[in-house]
């Protein structure tokens, strides 16, 4: 038997250009929170791990060296200071996005009335609505998330059941299987929240990590060349239905290509378009109102 923190060290210092390629930034302690995300529980460094914990040990060191992403190993990301389960159904939370939230949440406080409705195009792991809905604990919402694929509404619906005390019992969630807003009711939603799959193809490809391209959901990252602007005509034509008057639309995008969706969302009966920089100063999100 071995103490963790050796079998840790060890393992690193091996290992150590390969899970640099795979993991940038990753340390030994980052290895070790990493592991008792795995485990669901913390040891200490210094004991000896169980036969159990050293069974699940060679599970979690064997996935790492394929270089699985660590979120999809632990089936734990973390996002806007929750955890949320995750899996190969769903795109791995990333800081940010964030800024997509902080953005909704402000709008949200800027609205009157007893009820808001908010949707969601593409839930996913439902870390953007049910984020949105925790830190709006004093409003009453009423949120629908729509999602194209049915195993990706079943990691969002175990992420409600899992953070639904954070959500005040005012509020109502819906999740339900859709291609963007088919089908919805006109005139319907104050605000439209959305991180769309939004890379090109083959244009963008290789500007991807591999361990996104060979790990993460392709339906959720990428449209293809030569429907990309048709794709989000339909959105937008979409959007200027299912908003009411006022109200508002956030997107993430992909920072080489917002501006030519700027362009086309004003082609549309939308106001206030403008594209907004996240903390590194690069293209992150597109914002408009319908007028």
């Amino acid at each position: 038997m071995q103490t963790l923190d050796k079998l840790i060290g060890q393992f690193f210092n091996h290992n150590e250009e390969s899970l640099l390629n795979n993991y940038p930034g990753i340390n030994k302690n980052i290895l070790q929170e990493s592991f008792f995300d795995f485990l669901g529980y913390e040891i200490g460094p210094g004991c000896l791990l169980s036969y159990s914990e050293s069974e699940k040990s060679t599970k979690y060191f064997n996935e790492l060296q394929k270089g699985v992403p660590l979120s999809y190993i632990t089936n734990v990301g973390h996002f806007y200071g929750r955890e949320f389960f995750v899996n190969e159904s769903v795109l791995i939370p990333r800081f940010e996005t964030e800024g997509l939230v902080e953005l909704a949440v402000e709008h949200i406080k800027t609205i009157s009335g007893p009820r808001i409705n908010v949707g969601e195009i593409g839930v996913g792991s439902g870390c953007i609505g049910l984020t949105i809905l925790s830190e709006c604990f004093d409003r009453s919402i009423d949120f629908r998330g729509g999602e194209i694929s049915e195993s990706a509404l079943m990691v969002a619906r175990k992420n409600y059941q899992k953070l639904n005390f954070c959500i005040p019992d005012s509020s109502s969630v819906t999740f339900l299987v859709n291609d963007r807003l088919e089908g919805e009711d006109e005139c319907h939603y104050d605000l439209i929240v959305s991180n769309p799959p939004y890379i090109k193809k083959d244009q963008d490809e290789n500007l991807v990590h591999h361990q996104v391209r060979e790990f993460e959901p392709a339906l959720a990252l990428f449209i293809e060349d030569g429907v990309y602007e048709s794709w989000f005509v339909e959105l937008f034509s979409q959007i200027e239905r299912c908003l009411k008057p006022d109200g508002k639309f956030l997107m993430e995008g992909h920072e080489n290509h917002l501006v030519r969706l700027k362009e086309i969302a004003s082609e549309f009966s939308f106001k206030e378009i403008e594209i907004i920089k996240d903390l590194s100063s690069r293209d992150r999100v597109l914002s408009f109102r319908k007028s």
